[in-house]
């Protein structure tokens, strides 16, 4: 359009007819754009909008059709608005247009708008619609990006909170696992304290066992009993007693006689139970108890049948020399006696 006095509508008459001199058709249709360059950007901006252009199809022949519109050999006089853009499904070739767009990557040049087309109605109207939505467009642009970054500071804050919340986490574990284990290093030396004072207790406990059967100094006439076996003192020949009389007697006679513990211990270590093993080892309560009740069968079983022994013993052994001294006595007195009474 480098005629100022030529309209709008001789134009596309004018544009029209170029388009069939060529053997091309010439289509009417509504156009959509993806594409728009910003000059306040400088750059291309991804949205829809329908404007006024003309569309020229590459065709080979003039009979071809458009899908969408029917072609039609004229152009209207008056352009209405429900009709200011045109398109066309094959591959466009050249592109005029009211506006800075690119159709298929295309910018369309400055210099096809003219001033007419800059005084009409219809490219005021765009011009303020474009205004519009550049501005629309930015305010979505401020609004969304003001969201992106409310959304990354929550997020951020979010995490961090997390981040927070698993170091107070490791923490607290970290401080259990110290105090348990603190009560597990205190609960050892407390179970080694105890046992160390279960030991010393059960030592104390043996050592005054040991201190209630001393080891007296034999007599000549126990070494005499000492050289017979345990058979022997077992078959001994006892006069039966009451059971009563018996046991008083077990009793006097465990207290009197200490060197009964002598034989004690013989018979113990006959039976291998040696006191020395007692003061090495520990003893469990219930060890303890088996050889306490041994030695209370020893004590009230056996010591009986070892006192009559030693009481025969010493009736056979000494009462005729008692016998024996008290009769030569009487004599040595009844002699000094019978002369004085004689005279």
């Amino acid at each position: 359009m480098d005629d100022p006095n030529i309209t709008m509508e001789e134009y596309i008459q004018l544009m029209a007819d170029k388009a069939r001199g060529r053997d091309q058709t010439f289509n009417w249709e509504t156009a959509t754009y993806g594409e728009v360059y910003c000059e306040d950007l400088d750059s291309f901006t991804d949205f829809e909008t329908d404007f006024l252009a003309i569309v020229y199809n590459d065709a080979s022949t003039s009979n071809q059709n458009v899908s969408s519109e029917p072609s039609f050999d004229y152009i209207p006089k008056k352009l209405e608005e429900e009709y200011h853009s045109i398109k066309d499904d094959t591959l466009l070739v050249s592109v005029y247009t009211t506006g800075k767009v690119t159709m298929k990557g295309m910018l369309i040049p400055d210099n096809l708008i003219t001033n007419e087309i800059r005084d009409t109605q219809a490219y005021k109207k765009l011009r303020i619609i474009w205004r519009m939505m550049i501005e629309n467009m930015m305010r979505f642009m401020k609004s969304t990006i003001l969201s992106l970054s409310l959304h990354k500071t929550a997020k951020i804050t979010k995490e961090q909170e997390n981040m927070a919340a698993v170091k107070e986490k490791i923490l607290e574990e970290d401080v259990e696992n110290i105090i348990e284990g603190v009560i597990r290093t205190i609960q050892k030396k407390l179970m080694m304290m105890m046992r160390r004072k279960r030991m010393r207790k059960n030592k104390r406990r043996i050592e005054k066992m040991q201190a209630l059967i001393p080891s007296p100094i034999r007599s000549p006439r126990k070494d005499l009993y000492s050289h017979k076996t345990i058979t022997q003192e077992l078959t001994v020949f006892v006069s039966p007693t009451p059971a009563t009389s018996s046991q008083r007697r077990s009793k006097s006679i465990s207290k009197k006689y200490t060197y009964i513990t002598e034989d004690l211990r013989r018979i113990c270590r006959r039976q291998d139970f040696m006191l020395q093993h007692m003061q090495k080892k520990y003893v469990t309560n219930r060890d303890f108890q088996d050889i306490k009740e041994k030695v209370d069968v020893v004590l009230h079983e056996i010591v009986p049948k070892i006192a009559s022994n030693i009481t025969n013993d010493l009736i056979n052994d000494n009462l005729p020399r008692i016998i024996a001294n008290a009769v030569k006595k009487e004599r040595e007195s009844s002699q000094a006696i019978v002369p004085a009474l004689i005279s």
